[in-house]
């Protein structure tokens, strides 16, 4: 809440409340995160759309 705009936080909510089976707050702070990421978080960025590819998959896996 202190820093809105820090990318830093949303990515690490996102990757929290995934490790904790909280999926939809993990979908909401990733999707935060692809809004207000700039383009040097590129590997964190290109990491995020596999979180939610894979939070996205019925099992929760990702597909081969």
């Amino acid at each position: 809440d202190i820093y809105p705009r820090d990318p830093r936080m949303a990515y690490l909510q996102g990757v929290i409340a995934q490790t904790l089976s909280r999926k939809h707050q993990a979908r909401i702070a990733f999707y935060r995160f692809l809004a207000i990421a700039p383009s040097r978080y590129g590997e964190q960025i290109t990491e995020v759309r596999g979180y939610l590819t894979a939070l996205n998959e019925p099992t929760g896996q990702q597909m081969p």
